[in-house]
């Protein structure tokens, strides 16, 4: 809902109409980012979103936000965004399970950004990732749970260096490069803190923007996923770890014969704080191998996929039930805050 300057009468009807559009199209684009920090009101099934908002956004505004106005767009006006949700059942359901959540509570309890930190928590219990001393990249880090966990872990003798294309709030000795980091400026900027050593660990919590279309969004996955690969080869060294989320359905099988290839073990985790239903697993590779070895392990994971046949399971199959991918498209916008 905007709160906009004026009054009168005059061209009310207009006004409201305008008005109507815009906030339809916000919600378009609001939509389209992960990761937003939501304060649900049940009572009248509204979400104000105020975190991880698009450039030139009020991170505040009127009733429940707070901020400052110069940040807002259209001079002079408040803005404080309210999406209304869904009226369903469906969207009503997922709405009270998230925020009875008991990883979310637990999260605000323990000071963590978000209930992914468990996720990783849970991970390091099993596989001991982390280790006082180490130098660790987080990709696609925001809103920075990921970070703390490893920061906690590996500081003060370690380093944790962290980027994401949207904004993340300052961490205590975590450093941070916004960006984009298939460009060249931003890499450039990562190699400069890099200062020419390789990480010990690589993180990749990313999560692509979804469309409500299962083939399009594991695609979008799978290209997050090779992204990660390529971050590694560049940055990890040789020994180090790495942890990286995918997901079940088309493309999976891939992406784990890809990581096999990589390392010399791989393990695939199910966190308890990952929803059951939702398709997301994680990767975990122990021992990253040379370039030779890299090469020669893709050149026999694909003999053995062209073997084998690129079928998938059963359980694997994508569900086509419109509850299902409501779920799925809300755990992937709200799922980790």
């Amino acid at each position: 809902v905007f709160a906009t300057g004026g009054g009168g009468e005059e061209g009310a009807r207009g006004r409201e109409e305008e008005r109507r559009q815009r906030v339809h199209a916000e919600r378009i684009r609001v939509s389209s980012y992960s990761c937003l920090v939501v304060a649900l009101a049940l009572s009248s099934q509204e979400v104000s979103c105020f975190h991880h908002l698009p450039s030139g956004w009020a991170i505040g505004g009127a009733g429940a936000c707070g901020g400052s106005r110069s940040k807002m767009p259209l001079a002079g006006r408040a803005l404080c965004l309210k999406m209304k949700t869904d009226s369903s059942s469906s969207s009503k359901r997922w709405l009270n399970e998230h925020v009875n959540d008991k990883w979310v509570k637990q999260a605000q309890q323990d000071g963590w950004r978000s209930r992914a930190a468990y996720k990783i928590l849970q991970i390091q219990e099993k596989d001991s990732i982390f280790k006082p001393g180490q130098l660790v990249l987080d990709l696609g880090s925001a809103p920075g749970s990921w970070s703390q966990v490893a920061s906690k872990r590996v500081l003060p003798t370690g380093r944790v260096i962290a980027t994401d294309i949207l904004e993340m709030r300052p961490l205590p000795g975590v450093e941070f490069v916004q960006g984009d980091f298939t460009e060249d400026t931003t890499r450039g900027q990562l190699s400069v803190m890099l200062a020419g050593a390789r990480a010990d660990v690589v993180l990749s919590d990313m999560a692509p923007n979804l469309s409500g279309n299962a083939l399009l969004d594991q695609g979008r996955a799978y290209n997050l996923v090779s992204l990660a690969f390529f971050m590694m080869e560049e940055w990890l060294k040789r020994g180090g770890k790495a942890v990286v989320k995918v997901f079940r359905g088309e493309g999976y099988d891939e992406c784990l014969n890809e990581m096999r290839a990589r390392f010399n073990e791989v393990k695939v985790r199910k966190p308890e704080a990952s929803r059951g239903r939702s398709t997301e697993i994680f990767l975990v590779g122990i021992g990253f191998k040379g370039a030779g070895e890299i090469q020669a392990g893709l050149e026999e994971e694909k003999e053995k996929e062209m073997e084998e046949g690129n079928v998938l399971a059963a359980d694997d199959k994508p569900k086509g039930k419109k509850k299902k991918k409501l779920d799925d498209l809300m755990d992937g916008i709200y799922g980790d805050m």
